[in-house]
């Protein structure tokens, strides 16, 4: 299996790498989010590309990855990886922990 090569930040116009972009710290701290892409095609229609999918305990860890990638840290320098794909649609969902889940319960 190839793992892809990841290219470090852009020196010369402050522009950073999308896995920089996507690491989220505060305060010094890394929060942590896990990501998994799948790919889908439906040739019929020229359509390619994949699904994303992030899990975060933090609804504003996701937030701040995705205003990174779409306006730019610092803005106008956006996320390069979007000059070559198109965002078509998102979602969010929230999951509730088990305690949260029995509290609710009674």
């Amino acid at each position: 299996m190839h793992t892809p090569r990841k290219l470090p930040d852009a020196p010369e116009a402050d522009q950073k790498s999308h896995k920089t972009l996507c690491t989220i710290t505060k305060e010094g701290v890394e929060h942590d989010i896990l990501r998994d892409n799948m790919p889908f095609a439906r040739p019929s229609n020229a359509e390619y590309g994949t699904y994303f999918i992030g899990y975060s305990r933090h609804l504003w860890v996701v937030e701040q990855m995705l205003e990174r990638m779409f306006i730019g840290n610092p803005p106008p320098l956006h996320d390069r990886i979007l000059d070559f794909s198109r965002a078509v649609t998102g979602n969010v969902f929230f999951v509730p922990s088990r305690s949260a889940l029995a509290a609710m319960a009674g």
